[in-house]
């Protein structure tokens, strides 16, 4: 008997955070401006601690 998943992994994952991080800057009417910014520091952030 195999099971019904087998092979295939689930595809219900949370967004990435930068696309979490997107999404709230856009939803919340941030100028694209704003948005590059945060996202250039959250990057920066990440590559510092990682």
């Amino acid at each position: 008997m195999v099971p019904q998943n087998s092979g295939q992994a689930l595809k219900h994952t949370r967004p990435r955070l930068l696309e979490q991080v997107r999404t709230h800057l856009k939803v919340n009417h941030y100028s694209k401006k704003t948005e590059e910014a945060y996202i250039g520091w959250i990057k920066r952030y990440i590559l510092f601690h990682n």
